[in-house]
């Protein structure tokens, strides 16, 4: 390919490393983009139209002061992901082009605010700008120029016939229309994001893998050996492990992230299959005189202690809370908080206060006394595995749900988890 001058000097500094070789790896990968080379055996030369082509044409130029190669944009735009979306040119279509208009000797596509993909680009953007106030800080968030921003929405007001901003002021905002379209365009981009996910979770499924997620209470040594029968029966099958938040898991969960989560303290959602998988004997951890010589400590008797807690990433300061609330009563808690069960049996040990823990994760059995409640009944923490209802579609997930219903619940009493 014959480039323009300047060309090398722009491969150093857009993209690094040896210029070169760069562009000779990338070259087949790209050639569905602006290579005319590849098809000058049919005579024809195919060029591609896009508005960010344009940005990026004059931003080379002010900084190197040369007119690039076309090709060479649209091979720097390419390794943007959000650009080489927008682009989307297929290898097959440029071939059709080609092979259709052959003798012919340029023929010019012309993409990016034509269609309804760009509309919902125009849309996202049009949601960073009215959430950021800015269409300067809009680009940033969407990693593309400010004129490109700006360009999208004034062409989502054309379609739509209506102004969305008010432009000229120190901050953006809305019009009295673009609030009330706000909530509808908030619609879009959820359900396109729901589509997404939906997505994900079907491509999942179509692989014999899982992604399971779970909580510091759950624990990964627990998890590991409760799910090791499966792993032995159905080798096949991959697991993956993520030890993460209530708030994480719940969260990769709806974005098809992750296909089973466990522990305790989620949400209910209608959507979500639940199965309660084992019970977590709580504890109350203490050196407190009046209970030190107890076995067992009533809910009343603990809520005169100053209780500590931990960060509530697992679910178990949520879960003590709603413990003594649930009774009526009142919960004196230390200021700070611990960051793991180890740090929280320290801080027992070093006489800061009281801690309720499972009994699973307690180090020194001499300092935990059973919990109960009012009338002599041990409490504890029901520990559930949570998962989407389209996980049950592939063949090896299904297996595995089997196997968390009939057998994980049976084999964890027997290992006295």
């Amino acid at each position: 390919m014959n480039r323009h001058s300047g060309d090398d000097q722009i491969f150093k500094e857009r993209l690094g490393g040896d210029a070169r070789n760069s562009w000779r790896r990338h070259e087949g990968v790209h050639r569905c983009f602006v290579l005319p080379d590849v098809y000058a055996g049919k005579g024809t030369r195919v060029e591609i139209s896009h508005p960010s082509l344009a940005d990026e044409s004059r931003y080379l130029r002010n900084r190197f002061g040369v007119r690039p190669h076309p090709a060479l944009i649209v091979f720097l735009l390419a390794q943007r992901q959000d650009i080489s979306e927008n682009l989307r040119i297929s290898h097959g279509r440029l071939t059709h082009w080609a092979s259709a208009h052959a003798g012919r000797r340029t023929v010019k596509i012309v993409t990016g605010r034509d269609n309804n993909y760009d509309d919902y680009v125009a849309i996202r953007y049009t949601d960073a700008a009215a959430r950021l106030k800015s269409f300067s800080a809009a680009a940033r968030e969407c990693g593309v120029s400010q004129p490109t921003v700006s360009a999208a929405v004034a062409d989502l007001e054309a379609t739509l016939g209506t102004a969305l901003f008010l432009r000229g002021r120190r901050m953006l905002e809305l019009t009295s229309t673009g609030t009330r379209l706000l909530p509808r365009i908030a619609e879009v981009l959820d359900a396109v994001n729901a589509l997404q996910a939906e997505s994900r979770d079907l491509a999942s499924t179509a692989r014999s893998e899982l992604r399971i997620g779970f909580t510091p209470l759950a624990g990964a040594a627990r998890v590991a050996a409760l799910l090791d029968p499966f792993t032995k029966q159905h080798p096949e099958t991959r697991m993956f492990f993520f030890e993460l938040s209530v708030v994480e898991l719940e969260s990769r969960l709806s974005a098809g992230q992750l296909d089973v989560i466990i522990g305790c303290g989620f949400r209910r959602v209608r959507t979500h299959k639940r199965l309660k998988l084992l019970s977590d004997t709580l504890v109350l951890c203490s050196k407190d005189a009046e209970i030190e010589g107890l076995t067992a400590v009533q809910l009343a008797t603990a809520s005169k202690c100053c209780l500590l807690l931990t960060e509530d990433i697992c679910g178990l300061a949520t879960a003590t809370r709603g413990l003594f609330e649930s009774a009526g009563l009142n919960l004196e808690a230390y200021p700070g908080r611990a960051m793991s069960y180890g740090a929280l049996e320290d801080w027992v040990e070093l006489g800061l206060g009281s801690a309720v823990m499972p009994r699973y994760h307690v180090r020194n059995r001499a300092i935990a006394h059973s919990l109960q409640d009012a009338v002599g009944v041990p409490l504890a923490l029901e520990v559930e595995a949570v998962w989407k209802s389209p996980l049950a579609s592939a063949e090896h997930a299904a297996s595995f749900l089997t196997y968390l219903h009939r057998v994980a619940p049976t084999f964890a009493r027997e290992m006295n988890y």
